[in-house]
């Protein structure tokens, strides 16, 4: 995988496609036995215990670190391939581009670990996780666009192509679900306002009938 050996993949593209996606079907394969094996001898299910942290928001997180972190090791490389450090390199798309690509990958690392972080230890509110999200989710928007598109360093089948489109559907994942508990929390107060003030008129009603009860009046025939 290092573009530098031009074995599987080059700095802006794929040299040889099925190398490239069978030696990371064999990577997967060799964790998913070593995984197995610890099951069978000594009774660890790492795969049941990873389960529930992949499915729940934290998993999410540590994914985006992952994908992160791949995207900034990758644009690096495309970074250092170039010589973009010269005159006359430095305002040629690629470089910009790349440049975007590390900023993204340093900014998507720093929010997730901060992320779960703060998950850890309790202190990550629903706002923090409202604006984190919609952060991570513009952000990857645009790298999306800046890296896989036109002439982006990731624009060919590699690392920083699959990892720059798991960034962006791990932020929009998280914007999702932090949406949807949002809108479960403002429905959870709302209802739970609506209990209060009819246990407050039903305390005050004195001939106890009740909210909403209507007297009853009475006409002489």
């Amino acid at each position: 995988m290092n573009p530098g050996n031009s074995i599987a993949v080059g700095y802006t593209d794929y040299l040889d496609a099925n190398l490239y996606f069978s030696s990371w079907l064999a990577c997967l394969s060799a964790v998913w036995i070593a995984g197995d094996l610890a099951k069978e001898l000594y009774g660890v299910d790492v795969v049941g215990m990873a389960s529930p942290k992949v499915k729940s928001r934290r998993g999410k997180w540590y994914a985006l670190i992952a994908t992160s972190l791949i995207v900034m090791g990758s644009s690096v490389r495309v970074f250092l391939a170039f010589p973009c450090s010269s005159q006359a390199m430095a305002k040629s798309p690629i470089c910009r581009q790349t440049e975007f690509a590390i900023s993204a990958g340093v900014i998507g690392t720093l929010f997730a670990m901060v992320a779960t972080l703060c998950m850890a230890k309790g202190n990550f509110s629903q706002l923090l996780d409202w604006c984190s999200s919609i952060v991570m989710a513009i952000i990857w928007c645009f790298g999306l666009g800046f890296i896989t598109f036109g002439s982006g360093p990731g624009h060919n089948i590699g690392n920083l192509y699959f990892a720059t489109w798991g960034s962006f559907i791990l932020s929009i994942l998280l914007v999702g679900e932090s949406y949807r508990e949002h809108m479960g929390m403002r429905e959870r107060a709302e209802h739970g306002m609506t209990y209060d003030e009819e246990e407050m008129n039903s305390s005050n009603d004195p001939n106890g009938s009740g909210p909403g009860a209507h007297p009853v009046q009475v006409r002489s025939q």
